[in-house]
């Protein structure tokens, strides 16, 4: 068993990795912690797709994804689940922290 601390992201970035659990050289699960800004956007600039499916939980702030079609307004306590390979956006509403899941499958 191995324990970790939650941690957020320092020095001006967003994302910080906690845990990494590799299963193959194909295949990788990763934990962290996001910290964003109000007023930033995700990506930068248009929309990024991941090849792992994306689990999101809003611990504080609000903040507006688009994926797959829909938009929503995200607060705390609120959980979003994005498939791989889906077309995402987010608009930082308020200073957000989040922990996030990538899964392979």
């Amino acid at each position: 068993m191995d324990t970790f601390k939650i941690s957020y992201p320092g020095n001006g970035d967003r994302l910080k990795t906690l845990v990494q659990l590799t299963k193959s050289a194909e295949r990788q699960h990763e934990v962290g912690t996001a910290f964003l800004p109000k007023g930033c956007t995700m990506p930068d600039v248009g929309t990024s797709r991941h090849p792992r499916h994306e689990v999101s939980i809003i611990l504080e702030g609000k903040i507006e994804t688009t994926s797959g079609g829909k938009t929503v307004v995200l607060e705390p306590g609120d959980i979003v689940s994005i498939p791989e390979g889906d077309e995402q956006s987010t608009q930082v509403i308020e200073d957000t922290r989040l922990i996030y899941i990538f899964f392979d499958k």
